[in-house]
């Protein structure tokens, strides 16, 4: 790994992204077990969600506004996992939606944005997680039962502390 300046990994999982965490330790500790001390920055290229892929059972591709806003929550989901695995670079699969792609095709609606670049319910939300995250610091995870529920703590000197909190389910 000494030739190698960093290496990305596309830890994709669509319904369930808090998995993300136990895959991406896995792959880790895997690539430690190859070379010691393991240097090579490693970093997640690619999270994302398409709101079509929700679309059990619809005659068409095209999401709806229950699709849309599940896409947001999981998106949001993957945004907080990857910053719970402390990687250095964490990069969302697409800013916009793709208007050259088939509206049949799942690869059309993976943006946080439309093709003309109005926000989505999943760019609404990641503006808003980024608004309260700025200026504070993430403290990490705060853990209790049930296991499905997730907290994140964040906090700065001058603020009040912030807990983002959501559900596996």
């Amino acid at each position: 790994f000494a030739q190698v300046d960093g290496m990305g990994y596309h830890p994709y999982q669509h319904d369930v992204p808090e998995l993300k965490a136990v895959e991406t330790a896995g792959v880790t500790a895997y690539m430690r077990s190859l070379s010691t001390p393991f240097l090579t920055p490693f970093w997640v290229t690619e999270v994302g969600s398409s709101a079509s892929n929700f679309n059990e059972g619809a005659a068409d591709n095209v999401p709806n506004a229950v699709n849309l806003k599940k896409q947001a929550r999981i998106q949001l989901r993957h945004v907080l996992t990857s910053w719970a695995t402390n990687r250095q670079m964490h990069v969302v699969y697409a800013l916009r939606d793709n208007n050259q792609a088939s509206a049949l095709s799942s690869e059309a609606y993976y943006g946080l944005q439309t093709a003309t670049g109005v926000d989505k319910p999943a760019g609404t939300a990641i503006r808003q997680l980024f608004s309260i995250a700025n200026g504070r610091k993430m403290e990490g995870m705060v853990t209790g039962n049930p296991s499905r529920v997730q907290a994140m703590k964040f906090s700065a000197d001058d603020k009040d502390p912030v807990y983002v909190v959501w559900s596996n389910s």
